[in-house]
């Protein structure tokens, strides 16, 4: 597979997007849990490994650069559109966090769905970079401990940490802003 990527040719282009389109799709959806993005990162991860096809060096084994190709393409794409996007869009995100801790009962009596999100989004818009990045991979895409401290070259204790951290911060003035 790698020989048609070397020999730069549009019959090239096509059996690779045909044979790999489908793969870079769901590993785009399941990142940016948006379609219309998925595709659109799908589209630019092919131009990538296109053009031109000596600024990288090839790999031995060919889809697993091809993911790391796309997730690379993925965090490129939201770290680009990240002001247009709201950094935590899905409604159960804040479900997950504030029932941790506080029952749902003592919530609802005081706050509607939409703004429990708003008010876990701008909490944790309070927290240090690091530990947001944290929360987001660990809540939002379901990454693991593990997963997460390869992702952000982190020691796993830190991991742990900045996740023990998030959860008591966001806890302790959840409570605050609902009363």
């Amino acid at each position: 597979m790698l020989n048609v990527i070397t020999q730069n040719c549009s019959r090239s282009l096509l059996i690779l997007h045909e044979r790999y389109r489908l793969h870079v799709l769901g590993w785009c959806i399941k990142k940016t849990r948006n379609e219309q993005e998925a595709e659109e990162i799908t589209d630019e991860v092919f131009l990538k490994i296109w053009n031109p096809p000596g600024a990288y060096t090839l790999p031995k084994h060919f889809m697993p650069w091809l993911h790391r190709v796309t997730m690379n393409q993925c965090a490129s794409f939201m770290r680009k559109n990240r002001n247009s996007r709201t950094f935590f869009a899905e409604k159960t995100f804040a479900h997950q966090i504030t029932e941790a801790h506080l029952g749902e009962e003592e919530i609802e009596a005081h706050l509607a769905s939409e703004q429990k999100d708003a008010a876990v989004n701008a909490l944790l818009l309070e927290l240090p970079a690091e530990v947001q990045v944290c929360v987001r991979l660990f809540y939002q895409e379901e990454k693991s401990y593990r997963q997460i401290a390869e992702c952000v070259e982190l020691d796993y204790q830190t991991v742990k940490s900045n996740l023990q951290m998030a959860r008591r911060f966001l806890a302790k003035n959840f409570k605050k802003s609902v009363k």
